[in-house]
């Protein structure tokens, strides 16, 4: 650590009034927010602001990742296969030929 950075205080750095989701909203909203704003954590507060906990990108992959054991293997292959073709479709879009 160089003595600049060892200066710097958490306040220079953080990220004041973030995004937030109440303990009772859903994973979605969660998703739809580090989506938005290309984040990875958000803070969990209650109704007063106070924080309760923290959601992050790892939590919703580890959510995802539960959620697909519980589907019978038919849902898991259609899951999959729709997951490929909108990659597959996102790729070609944005191919530009350059000849």
């Amino acid at each position: 650590m160089n003595n600049e950075s060892a200066d710097t205080t958490v306040a220079e750095l953080m990220t004041p009034n973030p995004v937030s989701v109440l303990p009772d909203d859903k994973l979605g909203l969660v998703h739809e927010l580090m989506t938005k704003w290309s984040i990875r954590h958000v803070p969990v507060v209650d109704g007063d602001g106070n924080l309760e906990g923290l959601v992050t990108h790892r939590d919703l992959v580890r959510s995802a990742l539960f959620a697909f054991d519980d589907l019978s293997f038919s849902e898991q292959t259609d899951f999959l296969d729709e997951t490929s073709d909108r990659k597959s479709t996102r790729l070609n879009s944005s191919h530009t030929d350059i000849s």
